[in-house]
């Protein structure tokens, strides 16, 4: 049986009325990713990318016949991981397991941690306006954290996500809340695994605010790290009270 096709992005032009067929039988896209010396090209159907990605939508639809009608992209600075995460996605609707991830998106040379991975996904997925796979991603970081401390790397995956996101970006929130849950002072003494002279001072401060909301043990509840909604937004614009908590915090039993 199909599964069933997924909405499509406000704003998509032609696109609302595709079938499988349509996503699935008409022309492909070469996307080539990845620095000249280790390039890949991808090739994914143009009416699947356009559907779920605002960026390739916005790309392969511009009135500008030499922008909107090429059917090459080329990504130089976008890690090959990340892309093949998304192709993968694209066609499945979902991702494999976590404790696959290593195996399936790393190549000799180019290993990297689940969290660096999540995080790098994660920013991929907003560049490039695809909403829905951000949204996996987050409850994925989410289930990653709650069922694993974070490794000796998190440090590295820490300073990658604050180069690469803003500071007030719900994930930088998770990555805190997750160094907070699996920090124990007795456990891990001052510093534990994570390389506090190597973290950004803004970082740091976020997790002394969040280590008063935040026991050590404390599960995480993906719920919590959702974009608050357009009618939220009004009501703060409007100078209506904020919700006084962004995060849901369930304690485990």
């Amino acid at each position: 049986m199909a599964a069933s096709t997924p909405p499509s992005p406000q704003g998509a032009i032609g696109i609302r009325s595709s079938s499988h067929l349509d996503l699935y039988t008409g022309p492909t896209i070469r996307v080539k990713v990845g620095l000249q010396d280790q390039e890949k090209v991808f090739h994914i159907h143009k009416e699947l990318t356009m559907r779920h990605s605002n960026f390739f939508r916005k790309a392969f639809e511009a009135p500008d016949p030499k922008v909107g009608k090429h059917d090459t992209d080329t990504l130089p600075h976008v890690t090959l991981a990340a892309f093949a995460m998304f192709a993968d996605w694209l066609y499945k609707q979902d991702l494999p397991r976590l404790g696959k991830w290593q195996t399936a998106y790393c190549t000799p040379g180019n290993w990297h941690a689940v969290c660096w991975l999540l995080t790098e996904l994660y920013y991929f997925a907003g560049r490039f306006g695809v909403p829905q796979l951000q949204s996996l991603v987050k409850r994925r970081a989410v289930t990653y954290f709650n069922t694993d401390n974070l490794p000796q790397s998190s440090t590295i995956t820490i300073v990658h996500a604050l180069e690469k996101l803003l500071q007030d970006d719900i994930f930088v929130r998770l990555l805190a809340d997750a160094c907070c849950k699996n920090w124990n002072l007795h456990e891990h003494g001052a510093g534990g695994e994570y390389d506090f002279d190597r973290l950004p001072r803004s970082f740091v401060l976020m997790m002394m605010e969040r280590a008063g909301e935040l026991a050590s043990g404390t599960r995480l509840d993906p719920d919590g790290y959702e974009e608050r909604s357009e009618e939220q937004r009004r009501s703060v614009d409007a100078g209506g009270e904020p919700p006084r908590k962004v995060l849901k915090i369930k304690l485990a039993s």
